[in-house]
């Protein structure tokens, strides 16, 4: 979006207004699960973890006082934190900000990992493939490919108002995941085409960004469609889902979550300072 219009969001803009849709989709998603995959019974049983049950599954201590090195990550990490909410105040770019992290945690007088360690750990394929997909993104915007997709994929709909324009959008970007695995491959796609269309019927191109990326979060309904879902439906030694939970779920996820950020994106987000 900043590519596009000059403008985009900062870390603390985007915590204000991602954390109340996060709250309340992830209650009403669990809520979901348990109507759908547990008894009445299972229902009322209450539910206690005590520190003990996760010492028992820990190697590190869960209670008393925090050694050095722990000590040294909390307040790294809580300075971090920090400069990424302050960006307005001091212009240091969030990636600037999680590299110095990065380069102090691993430290030799400070950190508590070693560069060694940490550098063997890095998803490198990952960072590449985030970085495929940014680059695919701007390139859509420069090259004009955008707002060529965007009319061809809108003007037989004949939507000329935001708030069409905003179900449609929706709705593209919660069945985005069914063709495009990586959410990070699907906001790279389907921003550039929100962006470059939303003002033509009027509407904010922040708006129908944000509401886009929060739709293309969806990703329940196969295995493959996110790394997570994927990773946790193989657990050794642990019953996890299977398929068929996962498209029971996302029969009604997917447009629960879809109805939820329209909502938000009509009543919530403009009172927080998004308006449509």
């Amino acid at each position: 979006m900043e590519t596009a219009t000059g403008t985009g969001f900062d870390f603390a803009g985007w915590l204000l207004l991602g954390l109340p849709l996060a709250f309340v989709s992830a209650h009403l998603a669990a809520e979901l699960i348990l109507w759908l995959f547990c008894t009445s019974q299972d229902r009322r049983r209450r539910l206690r973890v005590t520190v003990a049950d996760v010492q028992a599954h820990v190697p590190t201590p869960v209670s008393g006082p925090l050694t050095v090195a722990e000590g040294r990550a909390a307040l790294l990490l809580a300075v971090v934190i920090t400069l990424w909410c302050t960006e307005a105040l001091h212009g240091i770019p969030p990636a600037v900000v999680a590299v110095i992290g990065a380069l102090i945690t691993t430290s030799p007088r400070y950190g508590s990992v070693s560069l060694k360690t940490s550098l063997a750990k890095v998803p490198w394929s990952l960072l590449l493939f985030m970085a495929a997909t940014l680059a695919l993104g701007d390139a859509l915007i420069t090259s004009g490919a955008a707002r060529w997709l965007s009319h061809a994929a809108f003007s037989s709909l004949g939507i000329t108002s935001p708030v069409p324009f905003l179900v449609a959008s929706v709705a593209l970007s919660t069945l985005a995941h069914l063709v495009i695995q990586s959410r990070s491959a699907r906001s790279a796609v389907l921003v550039p085409i929100v962006v470059a269309i939303a003002p033509a019927v009027g509407m904010s191109p922040a708006a129908a960004t944000f509401a886009s990326t929060a739709a293309a979060g969806f990703c329940h309904t196969l295995p493959s469609s996110a790394k997570p879902v994927a990773m946790f439906a193989d657990v050794a030694g642990v019953r996890t889902y299977e398929p068929a939970h996962l498209r029971r779920l996302s029969v009604l996820l997917g447009p629960l979550t879809a109805v939820l950020v329209v909502l938000f994106a009509l009543f919530v987000w403009p009172r927080l300072g998004l308006p449509l």
